[in-house]
Order: C-alpha cells, then structure tokens, then sequence
C-alpha cells in the first residue's frame, strides 16, 4: 500500500483501544476516512482504482458498525463496581479453652531462656535464639509459655519486633512485591519470606520443623520466626544464632553485706501507694537471687509491727519466682531506678485500730538468715497503710524479686483499641446476635497477628465463651489502620442466661491482652 494508506491503517491501530473500551471515535473521523479514500486526482489504472474502491467501501462498512455497536453500549446500564469487602467475615469455629495466662512482661533474653527451660518440657528439641549480638541490647520480651510450647515476642520503643514461637503457622501471604523462598536451615527444608522485597526492613518470617517430638500431625516441632524492622542481615544473624536451651549457669546466692539496699516509695494502679525495695551489688563478682524477701516493718519505738507477709502479689509486681542474675562492681541506686539491679514492691493493711508510724523497714534475702534494717528519712517515703474494708485485717503482700532491667529501652506494648458495632440494646434469649468488633492500632509501629490471638465474647464476667479470631485475611495492621470483623454469638436459653441487665463483653487475649469493649445490654425471654 502506498503512504496514505498505511497512516491511516496506522490512526485506526491506534484509535482500536479506544474503541474497545467504550470511548467513542473523534467527530473528524468519519470525515478522514472519506478524505483519504477519495479518488485520487489524475489518471489511474483500473486495478489500482479497483483496489482503492473496495479498501473506501470497507472502512466505511468499519465505521458504521462502529457507530451501530455505540447506540448498543451507550443504552446498557453500567453494572455496579465491585469493591473488595470492608469486614472480614467471621467463620463458624468450634469454642476452644481459653489459656487465662497472663503474659511475663519485661523479661531480659537470659531471664527467657531460663523461664523456658524449667517450663517447657513435654517437647524436644526446645530451641531459642541466642543473646547477643542476636538480639542487640534495648530489647524486651514478654513471654507465653507452658509445658507444650512457648511463644516469646522481643520488641524496642522504636518498633522493631522479634517473634519465636512453637505454632502451627499461618503467616500472611505478603505483598505483590513479596519474596518467596525455600533454603535448607538447620538440615531440613524451610520456608521464608520477604513481605516486600522492596523495603530493607519489611517484615520478614522463617518457618520449619524441627526433627523431634511430633506435633500437630507433624514429624517434628514445628517453629516460625519472624521480625518487623530488620534487615536480611540482622534477621539472618537472629535465625542463625538459634540452637538448644540449655540449663542456665546460676550464679551463687547474693549476700546481704554485698548489695545496696535503696527504698522508695510510688503510686500504684487506682492511687494505692506502693513501696518499692531497690538492690544492687557492689561486690567483685556476679550473684544471684530467687524468691521472695522477709519484710519488717519497724515502729518509732524500734519493736516489729505484727503484720503477716503474703506472697501472692499481681497487682504491681509479679508472684512468679524467677532466678534474678545481678552483676558486679554496680553503682548505688538512685531513688526510683534499678538500673542493673533488683527490686521488688510491697504495701500493706492495717485496719480495726490507728497504725503506728513506720521509720524503718528491715529485709532478709530468701535462704538467708542474714538482716538488713535499712532507716526511712522522715522527708523521705513514709510508709502509710491501707484500710479499704475492715474485713481486710493486716497484711502485707509483696512481690517477688524482679529484675535486673538495665539495657532495656522504654517499651510501648501494642496498643489495639476495640469498639463494637451493630449490637441492640436488648437481646432475646436464644437469640443469634450479629454483629462487628473493630480493631484500631494506636500503636507507632505495625501490628502482626502471627499466629491470630483468642478472643472470648459473652456476658461479663463468667459467661464467656473463646474463640480465635480470623485474622487470616489480615495478618498485618499497619500503625493508625483499622480493621472491622463480623461476629456471631448465640445467647443461651433463659434457663441458662439470666434476664435483666448484662455487660456484654468481648475481648483479646494473648499480647494483646487488655483490648476490650463492652456494652450493658438487657436479656430478655424468648
């Protein structure tokens, strides 16, 4: 064909996306094709003419099928847009036994490894990362452990996240930019994952099963590792670094003549005034100490004031034992810090007659016979009781002794707020209810559910029924995001379920233990 023809052969290539995604031709068009097919000037040979009458009559015939096949889609109805949905949809699960475990916060790597080895003992090989440079100073970790599995989440103030755990794994698929592999780790096949390749720290998750105790249908233990704010290099220095727990080396019993003895006073949950015991050792080589300190308190006139001494103490210090490693050559503590040191936390009740004045307190370190009275300046704290009912008698309740937290950063716990939606003011009795729980991370970072946490919905307080949550379409919630479940929930028969007012209540365990919503709803009969 000559030049006319190929550009103008060339304009219809180009205009036939056009055409197939609804955009009508331009108003010229009609206009050039009969332009560029007319007869050209000056005498021709009749098959050249022939040819040039055949190429006009069929663009024209192109263009009129065009035109009819626009009156066609102009007069159809454009169909709905389907968007991807706003709630992930809640599936029909068996309920499950809820582990009411709270979880140890504020452990060092060495306190979690010894936890571990005397907790976890029905599976073998147990593994955990090992310290440093592995897991570099500024981390701390909160623990789940019984004697089947553990789960051990190591995190900083600025974000960046550590996850070890014995689970069945379901981790996320990933972004587009995802990146999938299968190395050999540790003598058998793996699975690890890059959530975006193109981000150096993006998430990242290592699985596979460990020759040994089989778990799950699994020949073997089945552990995951994953992180958020690493590089590949520092996620490989972690993955690397795992290898057997062993027995911890204990140092020798701390001795009195040999720590700093430092006390302070706080306030504690709802304004209760709490008294906190700090220790440091000053000696030339490390110790340790387990348990629980005997305290005194010691009146004006220098006599023990009678008060018995409870050791199940949660609510601002820990009834959990653990063996506290302090090391040598410390400084004295100043007031409210234990900066590689050990502390531990009391308050006690004195009701049914006006408490005398407390000056000094005096301390045993556990499996010692050895005592320290240490005086309380009078600008200093003062030790004052409590008497919120009568019937509490006198009592002092303590902790055990906890640290040491040097080389650790202030942590932020991930923070998840929940709100209900949907859910009526009155409920029938065997009703089902429908309705939806929104998550929100007012955390800096990202949150991931690896695995996805339980839950329990129900009437408040021992009316609950647990479930997991299906985070499976989530895995991931990215700081100040959002994400909305549907959720079901069968309310017994009157026999069953009292009528009248209730709280409703749903609420997460796990980490993320504390995130709750609740609603005062009335029951009422069929």
């Amino acid at each position: 064909m000559s030049g006319p023809e190929v550009e103008l052969e060339e304009r219809l290539r180009r205009l036939a996306p056009a055409f197939k995604d609804g955009i009508e031709p331009p108003l010229t068009m009609h206009a050039s094709v009969m332009s560029r097919t007319r007869a050209p000037r000056g005498p021709v040979r009749g098959r050249a003419m022939l040819r040039e009458l055949s190429l006009a009559a069929a663009l024209i015939a192109f263009v009129a099928l065009l035109a009819f096949g626009f009156s066609r889609l102009h007069s159809l109805t454009p169909g709905p847009i389907k968007h991807s949905p706003s709630v992930i949809p809640w599936t029909s699960a068996t309920p499950i036994p809820l582990k009411l475990q709270a979880p140890k916060t504020r452990l060092s790597p060495d306190q979690v490894a010894e936890d571990v080895w005397q907790t976890v003992t029905d599976v073998h090989p147990v593994l955990l990362p090992h310290n440093l440079p592995a897991i570099p100073s500024g981390f701390e970790a909160q623990l789940y452990d019984d004697a089947a599995s553990f789960s051990v989440r190591y995190t900083t103030s600025d974000g960046r996240v550590i996850m070890f755990s014995i689970v069945i794994p379901n981790p996320s698929p990933g972004t587009p930019n995802a990146r999938h592999s299968q190395p050999r780790f540790r003598g058998v096949q793996s699975e690890y994952q890059v959530d975006d390749a193109t981000i150096p720290t993006s998430s990242r998750w290592l699985m596979w099963t460990e020759p040994g105790t089989p778990m799950g249908g699994l020949p073997g233990v089945p552990y995951l590792l994953s992180t958020t704010g690493l590089t590949e290099t520092e996620f490989w220095t972690v993955a690397n670094s795992i290898d057997t727990v062993q027995a911890p080396v204990t140092a020798p019993a701390c001795r009195l003549a040999d720590l700093d003895v430092v006390p302070s006073a706080s306030t504690g949950p709802s304004g209760r005034a709490l008294y906190r015991i700090s220790l440091s050792n000053h000696g030339r080589t490390a110790c340790s100490l387990v348990g629980f300190a005997d305290i005194s308190l010691i009146a004006s006139q220098g006599n023990v004031v009678t008060t018995p001494q409870s050791d199940d103490y949660g609510l601002a210090g820990t009834d959990i034992a653990r063996l506290v490693l302090l090391p040598p050559n410390q400084p004295t503590p100043a007031p409210q810090t234990t900066v590689n040191g050990a502390y531990f936390v009391f308050e006690w009740y004195y009701c049914g007659a006006t408490p005398p004045p407390i000056l000094a307190i005096e301390i045993a370190l556990p499996g010692s016979a050895a005592t320290r009275r240490v005086a309380l300046s009078p600008k200093g704290p003062q030790i004052q009781p409590r008497c919120d009912d009568p019937s509490q008698g006198r009592v002092l309740l303590a902790s055990a002794i906890q640290g040491p937290n040097g080389n650790r950063g202030a942590v932020t716990p991930p923070s998840l707020r929940v709100a209900i939606g949907g859910l009526p003011d009155t409920l029938a009795a065997g009703a089902t209810l429908r309705y939806t729980v929104t998550l929100t991370n007012d955390s800096r970072a990202p949150i991931a559910f690896e695995p996805c946490p339980d839950y329990e919905e129900g009437f408040a307080p021992d009316r609950l029924v647990s479930y997991q949550l299906n985070c499976a379409p989530l895995q991931r919630l990215d700081a100040g995001r959002s994400a909305t479940f549907a959720m079901e929930f069968t309310v017994l028969p009157s026999s069953m379920t009292p009528v009248g007012q209730q709280t409703f209540l749903w609420r997460l365990h796990g980490f993320f233990a504390g995130a709750s919503a609740s609603k005062v709803v009335t029951v009422t009969a069929p």
